[in-house]
């Protein structure tokens, strides 16, 4: 078991019982010991009681029989209890690190424990849950935060999370939203400068900080009390929101009157402090996963577009270039060839046409030539291709996704025989039932290894090639030899193991 999978099973649980089972349970699985168990200390009388105990062997096994450790359970100074461990070996970083959380979610396990034994706030916490759990964004995780906790208040609330950077460091603060007495939830975003100061070991620790009056407060950060000023509001609290073991904002809580803070009015905020943090943490990581989606969607669809220039408009121009170059200074062009240059600046046109209309899409297509048919049109206008067989039945249509992207490969293999292959001839096959496909490009040319051949013919029209027959779950296979020239195989789909 991971530290961070241990810490996970704990954080957020605010069932006392169930939180100190798991805790004893997570510092066994994490320190390999046969046993641990749970002393807490009441916090009326002091005395220490053993609440919780857990054996890898399913048998009870006797503290005083055995060598232990203990790792005390601190909080803000207070010991909570202590966390027994089976074994004389001295506890690792990681256990030690594993009880400064359980003693994190113990104090709050107990907070909620004291502040739910009333009906109006349990039904307070399971209503915040359920919303909280419920809401997709961030905005709806801090619109149900506000409309169940705040809005039962007297007081100012607003949230604020912190902005980090990529190696985690915090560079803003965010102003998400507020809650009015009187009013309603208001989101908005209000940057404000991400100021270190005297509060931040407290609040770091997860400590609530609260003043009765910042303007007769002495030890108040002075952008703190400007704040505070401009709102004409004199008493303030701070309660941190902890969430994957580090702090990512702040419940603030202000009144327009001094005021002294009670544990019976902090407790509410307290108390769902935890699942805020968790749901905030939960949808921002979600958003960033989606982003990073967004990100990557974009580079696959340019890397797409520029396969499909690749194959089809830079080719063509690449041939126009090859018959401009045939052509005899103050002579008469030849008719066929000024009709293969006609022909190819046709198709280029089109090729770009229907790029253009990828990215801006037409409606009312229709009519889009057979699969053998593209083939056989695309060979008749390659400078370089030696005689030519194309033989295509049976042939049964498939999708048009799956169709642009075969013809891209026989397109670009078919290109490598006009440019590389010093091929005497060359066929393509295509079959297909509706179900299944089976296209063939051979050529009795050179062949793929010979010097100076397998660097280009490798470049990035084979990759393309690859990637295209990957993207539609097609099986690609590439034999080539100088004495049997090139075999490029591809079935879709993939053959079954």
């Amino acid at each position: 078991m991971s530290l961070q999978y241990a810490i996970e099973q704990i954080v957020g649980e605010l069932d006392l019982e169930r939180l100190l089972e798991r805790i004893v349970e997570g510092a066994c699985k994490l320190s390999n010991r046969e046993f641990a168990q749970v002393v807490l200390s009441d916090p009326a009388t002091h005395i220490a009681f053993p609440v919780a105990h857990f054996s890898t062997s399913g048998q009870a096994a006797s503290i005083r029989d055995s060598a232990t450790r203990s790792i005390p359970l601190t909080r803000n100074g207070k010991t909570l209890g202590a966390l027994i461990l089976g074994g004389d070996q001295n506890p690792t970083i990681e256990i030690v690190n594993f009880a400064h959380y359980a003693a994190l979610a113990i104090e709050n396990a107990r907070l909620v424990e004291e502040n739910v034994r009333s009906t109006e706030q349990r039904a307070l916490l399971l209503r915040t849950t359920e919303r909280i759990g419920n809401a997709m964004s961030v905005d709806e995780v801090i619109t149900a935060y506000l409309d169940q906790v705040a809005s039962n208040g007297r007081y100012y609330c607003s949230i604020l999370l912190y902005d980090f950077d990529e190696k985690g460091n915090k560079v803003g603060n965010l102003v998400r939203g507020q809650w009015a007495p009187g009013g309603q939830v208001e989101l908005f975003e209000i940057r404000i400068p991400a100021d270190q100061d005297e509060l931040d070991p407290m609040l770091a620790a997860g400590q609530t900080v609260t003043y009765a009056d910042v303007f007769t407060e002495p030890n108040i950060p002075p952008s703190l009390r400007a704040e505070q000023e401009r709102d004409n509001r004199p008493a303030l609290a701070l309660v941190p929101l902890i969430g994957d073991g580090r702090r990512i904002g702040l419940v603030i809580l202000s009144y327009d009157r001094p005021h002294n803070w009670t544990r019976e009015e902090l407790a509410p905020f307290q108390a769902t402090a935890v699942q805020l943090a968790s749901a905030l943490q939960s949808r921002r990581d979600h958003d960033a996963l989606i982003e990073t989606d967004r990100r990557l969607a974009v580079l696959d669809e340019r890397r797409r577009l520029a396969r499909e220039l690749h194959d089809s408009v830079t080719q063509i121009l690449f041939s126009l270039n090859l018959l401009a170059q045939s052509l005899e200074p103050d002579a008469p062009a030849p008719r066929e060839l000024v009709e293969k240059i006609v022909e190819l600046s046709r198709r280029g046109l089109g090729d770009m046409r229907s790029l253009l209309e990828e990215l801006r899409p037409v409606k009312g297509q229709s009519g889009r030539p057979t699969l053998p048919q593209r083939i056989s049109a695309h060979a008749a206008t390659l400078i370089g291709l030696p005689p030519f067989a194309l033989n295509s039945e049976p042939y049964r249509p498939v999708s048009e996704e799956i169709e642009q992207e075969l013809f891209r490969i026989c397109q670009e293999a078919l290109n490598n025989v006009a440019k590389h292959a010093r091929a005497n001839s060359a066929s393509v096959t295509l079959l297909s039932d509706g179900s299944k496909v089976k296209l063939k490009i051979q050529d009795d040319g050179v062949g793929m290894l010979k010097k100076g051949h397998q660097e280009k013919r490798q470049g990035f029209g084979l990759t393309g090639m690859h990637e295209r027959a990957e993207e539609i779950n097609a099986t690609l296979e590439v034999a080539s030899s100088p004495e049997t020239g090139t075999t490029i195989e591809v079935r879709w789909p993939k053959d079954d193991d």
